[in-house]
């Protein structure tokens, strides 16, 4: 589902998605509904380095 995704979002949007998902399952779990957490497998995706050095 992440590369999915990736092919079509940048990695900061699909590490959100996947928190609120984890969220989610981790609530179902909490209330019964679910007996394992799914997502527990899935690792976010890394992000690119980013240069936010300011220029003076």
């Amino acid at each position: 589902m992440a590369a999915k995704r990736l092919a079509k979002n940048k990695p900061a949007t699909v590490n959100r998605l996947l928190a609120t998902l984890n969220n989610m399952f981790t609530k179902a779990v909490e209330r019964g509904l679910v007996e394992e957490e799914a997502l527990k497998r899935v690792r976010r995706v890394k992000l690119a380095p980013e240069n936010n050095r300011r220029l003076r």
